[in-house]
């Protein structure tokens, strides 16, 4: 199943739990869920999924980009990292052609334990120019 077929099916069952059972004045039941609750479970659910692009290392490991393949450099990504007493976030390089094993991004490349999500690094800071310049 998809990721976004697992969404969907989540809203609906989501929604089934929280619906109110109203009868009208004919006696007709109608079961409906007011918009402010399904929209703030719907909101929920959906960033749940996305993680804020957050990827799992049991759902998958950076493959190399073509600029690495070629200049045989390192891609960076920020790391999640888990340990027993606290929990960081570290800019790391993870070594695919040697050990597969994450490294710090420093002189030294030590090695980093306890990764348990790792996403790209955002675009670099672009200044905004003033229009009158």
């Amino acid at each position: 199943m998809q990721e976004i077929e697992k969404i969907l099916e989540e809203i609906e069952n989501t929604f089934k739990e929280n619906i109110e059972n109203i009868e009208d004045e004919n006696g007709v039941h109608h079961f409906v869920i007011d918009s402010f609750t399904a929209t703030f479970l719907a909101k929920e659910i959906i960033r749940k999924h996305m993680n804020d692009g957050w990827i799992p290392v049991e759902e998958r490991m950076p493959e190399r980009t073509p600029d690495e393949k070629i200049n045989n450099s390192y891609k960076k990504y920020l790391v999640f990292i888990d340990n027993i007493d606290y929990w960081d976030i570290d800019i790391a390089v993870y070594d695919l052609w040697n050990d597969k094993k994450w490294r710090e991004f420093s002189n030294t490349y030590c090695e980093i334990e306890n990764v348990t999500a790792w996403c790209s690094l955002p675009d670099p800071y672009k200044k905004i120019q003033e229009e009158n310049k």
